[in-house]
């Protein structure tokens, strides 16, 4: 493989831990939210120095620093809280990952410590560990954002039918468990597809359909049902095409 190759895969794994995994939240005055931005973008640009142990190449993550924090500022003042805002940040932070390596690979020489040491099997570990990050995590903030309009519109027809207690989940279901549902559900697809048994995902669909049923049935809510399908079908299909796109890089290392 390349170095740009190599470069890029190392930086997007450090994009993908730190904004999904161990991401901070932003929050509080204006001063306190450029602060949080700034901890964040230096806390990938770290990360993305130790993943590519290009130990003399400083550019490297200074040029990460630079780039994240500008995505993230203008997304941020920009209210970025839906679908559109979503794709924008992690498309432009994907393009800039990859100019960034396309650039550093031209300009000099440039020698990646671990890759050097262990060889394609890096690679294979970080390739595996940001499928994992973006087909569990990535996928509940992308499904989130895909599915919010239409929670929006059920929250709006309870709201009118009557006063009460919303501090729990428009549904009447706990609150959150919608979205640790589909963390556990895209895990098991990753896993399923990694260890060659996709149709064990058959089974995982017709075990929710059964769940849901019940749930659906009582109800009595279209809107609610739509919600849940579309958010299923969602996540499934989601999780299934970013496993497959892993599994295929990873077979390119082998």
């Amino acid at each position: 493989m390349t170095s740009i190759f190599n470069l890029t895969i190392c930086l997007l794994s450090a994009h993908f831990i730190g904004d999904f995994l161990l991401s901070v939240r932003i929050e509080g005055t204006s001063k306190r939210r450029a602060l949080s931005i700034v901890k964040h973008a230096a806390f990938v640009a770290g990360l993305s120095y130790v993943l590519c142990g290009a130990w003399t190449s400083f550019e490297i993550p200074l040029l990460v620093l630079a780039t994240h924090f500008v995505i993230d500022f203008i997304n941020e003042r920009s209210g970025g809280k839906n679908l559109r805002s979503f794709l924008w940040d992690q498309i432009a932070h994907i393009t800039l990952t990859i100019l960034i390596a396309i650039g550093v690979t031209h300009q000099n020489s440039i020698s990646l410590y671990w890759i050097e040491q262990f060889h394609s099997s890096f690679l294979r570990i970080l390739i595996f560990a940001a499928g994992g990050i973006i087909t569990i995590r990535a996928g509940n903030f992308l499904v989130a954002a895909v599915v919010q309009p239409f929670l929006a519109q059920i929250e709006e027809e309870d709201q009118s039918k009557e006063e009460g207690d919303y501090s729990k989940s428009p549904t009447g279901g706990l609150k959150g468990a919608g979205s640790l549902i589909g963390q556990l559900e895209r895990a098991l697809i990753f896993l399923f597809i990694m260890i060659d048994q996709p149709t064990a995902i058959g089974f995982l669909i017709t075990a929710k359909s059964i769940l849901r049923f019940g749930e659906i049935k009582d109800f009595h809510h279209r809107r609610l049902t739509e919600y849940i399908i579309i958010g299923t079908m969602m996540s499934f299909a989601y999780g299934v095409f970013v496993a497959y796109l892993i599994k295929i890089l990873m077979n390119m290392m082998a």
